[in-house]
């Protein structure tokens, strides 16, 4: 459209002319770096005084620098084991013709079906330079698997390119009729009228039309192969792409059901687990109740027995009260009595001091002493029956305030043992309560975090399906590209025989079916490891390299086509899976 064909042009205008020739210089095929040795491996395979007879050219690593890989004296067949599903080479072979039994040279262009697209799309560049470094080839195919370069296809081929497929030496003798004697009808030929000027030209102009008749039916055949074959990479990538929608789609239907499953297993065990935890704190209750009953009736008991014991107390001291208040007034009454004696001895003393009698005055005198004695003892004994009385009421008052200070001792005790217990079991009901909302936080988080890795994981894999089908498309558009600027991609090179029958193949880029299982190889802790079956170069960064014998550790199986992994040096990237067989 004008539209895209103004983009373009905006585009291009948009770089310098230095910058475009740096590019394609850089994209070029570069025979300066290893010219020598590719001169005398070509030189070797083209000389009749050497005995090899095949050379095989590759690329320096990642770049565009053409190299010798290996050349051999063993044919056909023995190049043909040297090609790498993984690489793109280039084979330059002498063969014998099967109809003249001379020598062809063969040209084989091979694309691995596990090389990378972009690189097949850089590489398609180089098949027309590559032609013209190793001239003088019969035959150029172009490979991309082993049954496309076996020796008897190759040599069909050779012998289909040959000028004549009559083959003299196959051919047996016939008997031969004996003849009579041969009339002559010779004549003198006159170059003049046999030859006519105008048929002349008329015949070769002739010729040149069907030339180019020829030559644009085989561009239209190859125009049509073309779009065949993109046709038919269309609908193959539109079938897969269905497939892949499908199987992504079940996969994610399978996701969700396993987190449908999962979140009902957490939900349960959420409800299992609080139901346990309200059995318990009923339990934990029913105890703590049961222990209190047994608390409060146990101080119920206590309580009694103090109220009984101070009653006990209370009415012994009242009776020990009563006993000395008895005592004392009995000794009371005693030193009332003492008085009244001594009142009366002193009135008899005074009567007999009044009467002048010595002797009863003596006599009186004698019993006032003794009766102001037995007054002064009954006193005395009064005196100290009122200070028993008080020590005794002390004693008991002492006693009561002991006992009441006691209990008052106790009841704080228990009151703040009750309390000590209460907040224990305030803290184990809210320590219990901590733990199952930290346990549900954590099942939460995990969840979380396990919904999260999932999502990741989809997002990668569609990110990696996404880039493998830009990829893809990048490397069929760069390959259309190379069709339409070069004539002869596929195979059709100027030679001194008849061009090749043109290579049917199904697709440049065919898939490969993976060889390795997806549900082995595990090695008892969750990671994968597979053995090396062929060598493979990595395209760029986020690939790998291994020779066949190596162990690939830490295995992700990213897709059907693609996995990721660590090689043996320590590199981690991604690598075919079909060049690997898990242990």
């Amino acid at each position: 459209p004008p539209y895209s064909i103004a983009r373009a042009t905006a585009f291009t205008e948009s770089y310098s002319v230095e910058w475009w020739a740096l590019l394609l210089l850089n994209m070029a095929v570069n025979f300066a770096r290893f010219g020598p040795e590719l001169k005398a491996a070509y030189d070797d395979v083209i000389s009749n005084s050497s005995d090899t007879n095949w050379a095989l050219f590759g690329y320096d690593k990642q770049t565009n620098d053409l190299k010798v890989v290996e050349t051999g004296d063993g044919g056909m067949e023995e190049l043909a084991e040297e090609f790498s599903g993984s690489k793109i080479m280039y084979g330059w072979c002498k063969v014998t013709d099967p109809n003249t039994n001379l020598p062809k040279f063969v040209l084989i262009n091979w694309f691995g079906e596990a090389a990378p697209t972009q690189r097949k799309g850089v590489c398609q560049r180089h098949v027309n330079d590559i032609a013209a470094f190793l001239k003088g080839a019969h035959v150029t195919i172009n490979a991309r698997h082993e049954g496309d370069v076996e020796e008897k296809v190759v040599l069909e081929k050779v012998s289909k390119s040959s000028g004549a497929r009559y083959g003299f030496h196959k051919e047996k003798a016939r008997p031969v009729e004996p003849s009579g004697p041969v009339g002559s009808v010779y004549k003198k030929a006159d170059i003049r009228a046999d030859i006519d000027a105008n048929k002349r030209d008329q015949f070769w102009t002739d010729q040149e039309k069907l030339e180019q008749q020829r030559v644009a039916q085989e561009r239209k055949a190859r125009i049509e192969d073309s779009k065949r074959i993109d046709r038919e990479t269309k609908e193959r990538e539109s079938k897969e792409r269905t497939i892949r929608e499908q199987r992504d789609a079940e996969r994610a239907r399978t996701i969700d059901a396993q987190k449908s499953r999962e979140r009902e297993e957490l939900r349960r065990r959420e409800e299992a687990d609080k139901a346990h935890y309200k059995s318990r704190m009923e339990q934990l209750d029913a105890e703590t109740e049961r222990e209190k009953r047994q608390a409060e009736e146990a101080r119920r008991r206590l309580k009694q027995q103090e109220h009984e014991h101070i009653g006990m107390a209370v009415r012994q001291t009242k009776e020990t009260v009563a006993e000395r208040e008895a005592a004392t007034q009995q000794a009371e009454e005693e030193a009332e009595e003492a008085r009244r004696a001594v009142e009366e001895a002193r009135r008899a003393v005074e009567e007999a001091r009044a009467m002048r009698d010595a002797e009863a005055a003596a006599e009186a005198e004698a019993e006032a002493a003794a009766a102001e004695e037995a007054a002064r003892r009954a006193e005395e004994a009064a005196e100290q029956a009122l200070a028993e009385q008080r020590a005794a009421e002390e004693e008991a008052e002492a006693a009561a305030q002991r006992e009441a200070e006691e209990a008052a001792q106790r009841e704080a005790d228990e009151a703040a043992q009750r309390e000590a217990e209460e907040e224990a079991q305030r803290e184990a009901e809210e320590e219990a309560q901590r733990e199952a909302e930290e346990e549900a936080q954590r099942e939460a988080e995990e969840e979380a975090q396990r919904e999260a890795e999932e999502e990741a994981q989809r997002e990668a894999e569609e990110a990696a399906q996404r880039e493998a089908a830009e990829q893809q498309d990048v490397g069929y558009s760069q390959v259309a590209e190379a069709e339409d600027v070069g004539d002869n991609v596929y195979g059709n090179v100027e030679s001194e025989a008849p061009q090749p029958q043109q290579v049917e193949d199904d697709s440049l880029y065919g898939n490969v079916e993976p060889t390795g299982a997806m549900d082995t190889g595990d090695t008892g802790d969750g990671k994968l490891q597979a053995t090396a079956v062929y060598d493979y170069q990595a395209a760029d960064d986020t690939e790998i390299s291994f020779d066949p014998g190596d162990l690939i550790t830490n295995i992700e199986q990213v897709d059907e086509g693609w996995w990721t992994g660590c090689a043996p040096d320590g590199s981690f990237g991604m690598f075919p899976s079909n060049y690997v067989e898990l242990c």
